[in-house]
């Protein structure tokens, strides 16, 4: 295994100045972070966290009825989260078709990573997984990509059963045939294994979150990942009393956001989430539609209907399965629920933290570290031939097709001919030069003409060099398909392989030792994207 490492600043999906500032310059943005993302800031959390005995008994037994079917890994997980001084290091994600996108694992698996770390530390430590079976974008979690038989990104839709509004995760999908998923693999070394797993997922009818439950489950057998849904009853009666809080502290909590947000403008960062003028941090789930709670003055509008605080409060000690948080309350909601010692995200995610401490604080009463979750682009021999074939990085693939096409064909010019082409430029500023100083001897006012002309002159010199280039791409119609492919594998339409390939077209490729590898890949606090030979 080969691995290049690659800053985040470098990379086409960067993120946000706040978050290149979080992973390189973590003393700007402290203020609204605590804790630094290395592994004494993630003990230090651990250490300083106090979690009720009485919700880590009902914790536990929800959990344990969630994972029933996992494997003894798993069990033994639940059995050390019992424990008194027991932590989790958390991610999660939405519970898309086919697992989502790929980061989706690499997420998990870099919380399995640090709770190891943690470990090794001295410190009983869980990796667990939110499965965001709350979200309401039915849309985005629907369809997966993966590559048909010429490399092309081919996008595969579910058969919803369910209909749109609701949560994402309870609604209910028709077994997926799975047979373009199987024709786009086809040939690869890990074909079967990869549609086995799928179908094993995927395969009969299901809901989002139990197909996605039962992918994870299999993907990271033997490593302890407990898997979570929030919209578990048992769970949501833990963390009723957090839903009253952002309720009863619902103008307070507005008003730090405000501030918070003028905060991070005045140190030049963006805000990420808006704070509506009127919003408030929760949804109501009724008629199987999630929406969101509105204040209107001192009452709160429900399906219409405007209600006090306390004939709110009461739904909520009734129904609180009803309530469900929004982007900047989750993760309160999340570190009331759990005992987290830290929390691992991608760029956006970490980048609105900035904001949700505010929350934290009055919420949940502290903020857990915030970790980068590990970042991958894998390269499979083929690819790194070509690679090394046309003289390329991983980064000049981050490009729209023509430019790798033309960089390509640069690369295909004869060695003398680019010589050449150096060597005459090289001449022609030389004699350029000479005659612009007889000519300001001469008359300083034709200096303008000059440069114009030597504009044109290295214009009509590039012009031909570029010709000369496409020419030589012409006679290689393998050379253009081979661009199409390194662009298709590592930069499929415009996005990095991990935010837009499934697990399935990697797991076909390399097979089941996959995680293996990217487990050792992953180091805690290096956040370099890293570009992999497997």
């Amino acid at each position: 295994m080969e691995i290049v490492c690659i800053p985040q600043g470098q990379t086409p999906a960067a993120g946000s100045r706040l978050f290149l500032d979080f992973l390189a310059h973590f003393d700007r943005v402290q203020d609204f972070y605590g804790r630094p993302p290395t592994v004494d800031g993630v003990e230090e959390s651990a250490r300083s966290l106090s979690y009720p005995p009485k919700r880590r008994r009902e914790l536990v037994r929800a959990l344990t009825a969630q994972n029933q079917s996992a494997d003894a890994s798993v069990a033994r997980s639940l059995e050390k989260l019992a424990q008194d001084d027991a932590v989790a290091v958390v991610s999660g994600q939405q519970t898309g078709f086919l697992g989502g996108p790929a980061y989706s694992v690499y997420k998990a698996l870099t919380a399995v990573r640090w709770a190891r770390e943690l470990e090794a530390r001295g410190v009983p430590a869980v990796p667990v997984f939110w499965m965001a079976t709350e979200d309401h974008d039915l849309e985005e979690v629907s369809s997966a990509w993966i590559q048909d038989r010429q490399g092309d990104p081919v996008r595969l839709e579910a058969q919803v059963a369910g209909a749109a509004g609701g949560p994402a995760g309870p609604t209910p999908l028709e077994a997926a045939s799975l047979e373009a998923l199987e024709e786009g693999l086809f040939g690869e070394d890990w074909a079967t294994e990869a549609v086995e797993l799928a179908r094993a997922a995927y395969g009969r009818p299901s809901t989002f979150g139990e197909a996605f439950k039962a992918l994870f489950q299999k993907i990271f057998e033997g490593r302890g990942l407990i898997l979570l849904d929030p919209l578990d009853p048992a769970l949501r009666s833990i963390v009723a009393p957090a839903f009253r809080t952002a309720l009863e502290r619902c103008d307070e909590i507005h008003r730090a956001l405000v501030e918070r947000g003028a905060e991070l403008e005045a140190a030049g960062y963006s805000q990420q989430v808006k704070i509506p003028e009127h919003g408030t941090l929760l949804f109501t789930i009724r008629h199987g539609r999630r929406r969101p709670l509105v204040r209107d003055g001192e009452h709160f509008v429900l399906d219409g209907e405007r209600l006090t605080l306390d004939e709110t409060l009461a739904i909520l000690d009734q129904a609180p399965e009803t309530f469900s948080p929004n982007a900047l309350l989750r993760p309160s909601i999340q570190d009331v629920m759990l005992p987290t010692a830290a929390y691992v995200g991608g760029p956006a995610e970490i980048a609105y933290m900035a904001q949700a401490e505010v929350v934290f604080e009055r919420v949940a009463g502290r903020m857990p570290a915030i970790l980068p979750r590990a970042s991958f682009t894998l390269i499979d021999a083929r690819s790194a031939r070509l690679l090394s074939k046309y003289r390329l990085r991983v980064q000049d693939c981050w490009t729209h097709y023509a430019a790798l096409e033309e960089r390509i064909a640069r690369s295909l010019t004869p060695a003398d001919q680019e010589a050449q082409f150096a060597s005459s430029r090289d001449e022609i500023e030389q004699a350029l030069a000479r005659l612009e100083g007889s000519l300001l001897e001469f008359d300083p006012t034709l200096a303008e003409a000059l440069d114009h002309s030597r504009r044109k002159i290295r214009y009509q010199l590039d012009k031909l060099q570029a010709k000369t280039a496409r020419e030589a791409m012409r006679r290689s119609d393998r050379a253009a398909a081979n661009a199409r492919e390194l662009q298709n594998w590592i930069y499929p339409h415009k996005s990095p392989q991990e935010r837009v390939l499934s697990i399935f077209p990697l797991w076909a490729r390399f097979g089941p030792g996959l995680l293996d590898a990217l487990d050792e890949a992953i180091h805690p606090e290096c956040s370099d994207h890293q570009a992999i030979l497997l």
